[in-house]
């Protein structure tokens, strides 16, 4: 076998090997803090909720798999003197029913699909170009689900709020994807940190290199926005 034709099967199974891997994995979503402020979440409010994720052949699903509804809490919010006036102040913490992050990166597809039988607007599908951050990298390492995992921070703005976000991410799974609509890292993306007031983060996940898997579209149960559209129209 001449050496251009040994050349052109090694090329053939490099890359085989390159697509042909599943992850499986269950990733948990707990805020702690209220959104935009400091205020202490009750532990009711601080419960987590569950997706399964699965990724093949440049696609990822990340499903809920909670049996969410809607968490109301009495918080007070003022002055410690005045508690015993009865001033509190109500918050509703409304979580979805089903919700679908799924990426497609061979054709640069993000979709999103929300339901929730608590809200006016209960579906929204979302569909667009998967979200490009600019992270920088930090010299700083934290092990996550037994993995070694790297450190980078971005910003995220939605609407007049800059976000600030931490994620984790690990070089040993050569996957450049992450939780919800997180991506672009060198290597796998396990737990994102939110302002400090959200955790998103792998608790399980198995490697099974060499097989593949179909991952299927989520269908749209409304008319389909992209992401500006979306906030836009909020």
């Amino acid at each position: 076998m001449n050496k251009k034709r040994c050349l052109l099967l090694l090329l053939v199974l490099l890359n085989f090997l390159t697509f042909a891997q599943t992850l499986k994995g269950i990733v948990t979503n707990t805020s702690v803090k209220g959104v935009g402020d400091d205020t202490e979440l009750s532990d009711k409010a601080k419960k987590p909720t569950y997706y399964g994720y699965t990724y093949s052949n440049g696609v990822s699903l990340l499903k809920l798999i909670s049996n969410e509804g809607t968490t109301i809490d009495t918080t007070f919010v003022g002055d410690e003197k005045l508690k015993d006036k009865g001033l509190e102040t109500v918050y509703t913490y409304i979580k979805s029913h089903e919700e679908n992050y799924y990426k497609n990166f061979n054709t640069n597809l993000y979709r999103l699909e929300v339901s929730n039988k608590n809200q006016i607007n209960k579906n929204v599908s979302i569909k667009d170009t998967i979200p490009v951050y600019n992270w920088s990298l930090e010299n700083l390492n934290q092990t996550i689900a037994g993995y070694n995992c790297k450190k980078a921070t971005t910003i995220k703005t939605v609407g007049p709020r800059v976000i600030n976000i931490t994620a984790w991410y690990c070089e040993d799974l050569p996957i450049s994807d992450g939780p919800m609509d997180y991506s672009g890292l060198p290597g796998m993306i396990l737990q994102i940190e939110v302002e400090k007031n959200t955790f998103i983060k792998f608790e399980k996940l198995k490697y099974f290199k060499g097989e593949n898997m179909e991952i299927a579209e989520p269908t749209n149960k409304t008319k389909m926005l992209t992401v500006q559209e979306y906030i836009k129209n909020r």
